[in-house]
This record gives structure tokens, C-alpha cells and sequence, in this order.
């Protein structure tokens, strides 16, 4: 079982190594070194998943066919959540994320924008703020206020009239 890792862990050193002459063949090694924290490895396999990026005419065109493009979820009145395509490759789409998810702690650029989308920070817009609601009784047996928090008058069903 040792000998079949390591022969995996062999095979595996010879895929990357030709990887990265391919890359350095097309004179895109130094290019995708300059990235901090991307790997020749994870921006070859970036590569082999998109083939010749010279068919595109822009960088809307490659996010499209990776699948990553926004789709909005909407319907008359009705607005869904945003969400991307799915469509496209996604093995692509993995090689993206494992060479983005690799550069984050190294890369300042991708650690502040990870850290600016995953913020819960109110940013001042009308949207941010909660909407605020009309005091309502929280059940029917106590006149308390939901939104206020206050108890308001409450009975116990011992000290109230019995019905009949």
C-alpha cells in the first residue's frame, strides 16, 4: 500500500513538472509568478481547462464559460437571490477556486476583497438597515409588544375569569 502511494505521489511530481515546462514553453511562467500566492500548477491546470485564451474577445467571455457569470433569479414581482450560472466548466471553475483559494492568505489583493465580500458591516445604504416594524402582540394570552420586548400586562390563566 506504501509502494502504491509513492508510486502515486511519482506520477504526481511528473504531471506538475510537465505543467509547469508547458507553461514556461509559452513564455507564461514568469507572468503567473508574478501573481503572489498562484502556483505555475494550479494556473496550468487554469489553462488546460479554458484552452486557447486568444478565442476570447474578453474576460466577460472566459468568466462565461467557466460558468461564473451572475443569474438572476427574478420573475415579475418577485426577485430571487443572485446566484452564478453553474453552466460552463466546471472543472474549471475548481481550478479557479483552488489556485484563488491558495493565493488568499499570501496575496493581499484577494485577502482584502475576501475580506470587503464576507464583511457583515452595515455600508450606509437603505438596504443595509432593517426595516423597522409595527409593534405587534407577540401571542394572544399576554398584550406584550414583539418589537419592543416589554412583558406588557401579563395574566396567568389562574388569576383570569374561567370560561364558559
Amino acid at each position: 500500500m506504501l509502494a502504491d502511494f509513492q508510486q502515486a505521489l511519482a506520477a504526481l511530481a511528473e504531471v506538475e513538472g510537465r505543467m509547469a515546462m508547458v507553461l514556461a514553453e509559452l513564455g507564461l511562467a514568469e507572468l503567473v509568478t508574478s501573481i503572489r500566492g498562484v502556483s505555475v500548477v494550479g494556473a496550468a491546470a487554469i489553462l488546460a481547462e479554458t484552452g486557447n485564451p486568444a478565442r476570447f474577445d474578453d474576460a466577460k467571455a472566459v468568466v462565461k464559460h467557466a460558468g461564473l457569470c451572475p443569474r438572476d433569479n427574478a420573475s415579475g414581482a418577485f426577485a430571487g437571490k443572485t446566484t452564478i450560472s453553474g453552466r460552463g466548466r466546471p472543472l474549471l471553475r475548481l481550478a479557479a477556486w483552488r489556485a484563488v483559494g491558495g493565493a488568499l492568505p499570501h496575496n493581499p489583493v484577494f485577502a482584502a476583497r475576501y475580506a470587503h465580500l464576507t464583511s457583515r458591516q452595515a455600508t450606509g445604504s437603505a438596504t443595509a438597515r432593517p426595516v423597522p416594524r409595527s409593534p405587534r402582540p407577540c401571542c394572544a394570552s399576554c398584550g406584550s409588544s414583539a418589537s419592543t420586548g416589554s412583558r406588557g400586562s401579563f395574566r396567568s390563566p389562574a388569576a383570569s375569569p374561567a370560561r364558559r
